[in-house]
């Protein structure tokens, strides 16, 4: 049987991701259950857990407490000035505090968990990698007989990943369609028609799209699930982007007066002007230049995956045309060009090349495992090591 080790596509099965786009990615909710808890094996156990709430010392934001969709005060379950060093931190977890809290009902949240558990980082990568939109996945757990927040929605898509434990689960009607994260609605909305009514076990899912309004609760058993949110790109967004160039030109950065007292009655000369200038800016603009952008911004802005690099300066880690070669698992990148150099982007850093070793760039971030010697282009046996060496210090390859 495959796990989540092997991607989305195992983590949707038996619903093909063709089938999930097609139906479900904006538009529907998604339920999967009855495959077992094997699938999720190695994710995340209630050891982890007990382990990540009570021994890694987690501060607030990282942590909170939430009860019937309130979240409760930070005195009431952090210790302030601990000290620290030459100076002290606030925001640590009270332990005794925060487990009697939970013992009465709170639910405990933990968010951008890919930054502090390895197995969840990698099932963050991978949906990053095959859904190209940021994944951040929070933990909940939730005492038995207990409800963390009231009926809401949100304005990204949501996988709920049930690892421990079960928990009811109802979606309602879209309260908006597909919103923006400038639509959310801080706080509980009223319910529409109920969709769907069912208890999560451990190795079910249910996928949630944006705007639909949920609500849930334990059983008899404490519950924990994992929530992976996809915030995707959006036809706003682009527009954004291309908005973003307007003050390069000129004519949009005419003044344009204004009619306090209201209300406006456009001149023909402004409406003239106007009309001119959507004309310029649907002829300047340049959609596949606004897509480029969003895809820097994405790539520059994942969290780094470059593992080793501390154990590289331990060993010699010398590249010749006979060294085999990998990429590491979970890594984003992007390899483009301007008029002098190539560029290859991943997590937050660029390494940049002639223009002329584009092509072997591009064939290194697709290839894995190779040889220093079997790197294509017009390089010579030097430059070959040379530039494969750099990406092994960089992080971007490994030893295999």
């Amino acid at each position: 049987m495959t796990t989540w080790l092997d991607g989305p596509d195992s983590v949707l099965s038996p619903t093909s991701r063709r089938d999930f786009f097609d139906r479900h990615w904006d538009d529907a909710p998604l339920v999967i259950q009855g495959r077992g808890p094997a699938i999720y094996e190695g994710l995340l156990s209630l050891e982890d857990i007990d382990t990540l709430i009570h021994q890694t010392s987690p501060t607030h934001p990282a942590f909170r407490l939430v009860k019937e969709g309130e979240e409760l005060p930070l005195d009431a379950y952090t210790v302030p000035n601990v000290p620290w060093g030459t100076g002290a931190v606030s925001g640590f977890m009270n332990r005794e505090s925060t487990r009697a809290l939970m013992a009465e009902g709170c639910t405990f949240v933990m968010e951008t968990c890919q930054r502090l558990h390895p197995s969840i980082a990698q099932l963050s990568r991978q949906f990053e990698q095959h859904f190209h939109c940021p994944s951040p996945v929070n933990l909940y757990v939730t005492p038995p007989s207990a409800r963390g927040f009231q009926p809401h929605f949100d304005v990204q898509n949501v996988f709920v990943l049930q690892v421990h434990g079960t928990k009811r689960w109802q979606v309602f009607e879209p309260h908006i369609h597909r919103p923006l994260p400038s639509q959310a609605v801080n706080g509980s909305v009223k319910p529409g028609a109920l969709l769907h009514d069912i208890t999560l076990e451990p190795g079910d899912l249910l996928y949630i799209p944006r705007g639909f309004v949920h609500v849930a609760h334990t059983t008899d058993r404490l519950s924990a699930h994992l929530s992976v949110s996809l915030m995707p790109n959006t036809w706003a967004d682009v527009f954004r982007s291309l908005l973003d160039t307007l003050p390069q030109d000129e004519r949009f950065r005419a003044a344009v007066s204004l009619q306090p007292n209201g209300p406006a009655e456009a001149s023909e000369e402004q409406e003239a002007a106007f009309e001119s200038l959507l004309e310029a800016f649907v002829e300047g603009s340049d959609f596949e230049d606004a897509l480029d952008a969003l895809g820097r911004r994405f790539v520059s802005t994942r969290l780094p995956h470059t593992a080793g690099q501390l154990a590289a300066l331990d060993t010699d880690q010398t590249v010749t045309l006979e060294t085999r070669l990998r990429k590491p698992e979970g890594i984003v990148w992007r390899v483009d060009a301007d008029g002098e150099h190539a560029h290859l982007h991943f997590h937050g850093k660029t390494i940049s090349a002639p223009w002329t070793a584009i092509q072997s760039l591009r064939w290194i971030a697709n290839s894995s495992p190779f040889r220093a010697a079997e790197i294509p282009g017009d390089l010579s046996p030097q430059v070959q090591c040379q530039l494969a060496q750099h990406l092994v210090n960089e992080g971007f390859l490994v030893l295999d």
